[in-house]
């Protein structure tokens, strides 16, 4: 028997090592993919979601308010408070406090994990287009 050169022990290392990633990076993932199918969300997850959401509400909510409070559009004005934006602002607050109301009090019960997921769900979504709406205009 001849005796393995270095050079295929190095090879074989490195097949090894590639095994083994592999291995643990499917195994990570797969847990991770698992888990979060299996288990869901949790209430505790979906608290801490809605906590980051009314968060994103307050910042734009500001925004609204600051521009609500800029003196009405007129000719030649360059920043002041269109009265068709205004509208638009408060329809889609209304819209976006009443489903953060609805999923708060969601978040609160004993849900189910796909009931969580879709109260947070679809606060983000309200949010994001008071958000959309708020990063449109110009309160300076």
């Amino acid at each position: 028997m001849s005796k393995p050169s270095k050079h295929s022990f190095d090879l074989a290392l490195i097949a090894l090592v590639g095994v083994i990633f592999i291995f643990c990076f499917s195994t990570i993932s797969g847990c991770a993919t698992v888990n979060s199918v299996a288990a869901g969300l949790t209430s505790t997850q979906a608290q801490q979601d809605m906590y980051l959401v009314e968060s994103d509400y307050a910042a734009a909510l500001r925004i609204a308010v600051a521009y609500r409070n800029l003196p009405a559009c007129q000719t030649g004005m360059k920043i002041c408070a269109d009265a068709t934006v205004l509208a638009d602002l408060r329809s889609v607050n209304a819209a976006a406090d009443s489903v953060l109301f609805n999923s708060e009090a969601i978040v609160r019960s004993n849900s189910t994990s796909a009931e969580l997921a879709n109260a947070v769900t679809a606060a983000k979504s309200a949010v994001a287009e008071l958000t959309a709406l708020t990063s449109k205009v110009k309160v300076q």
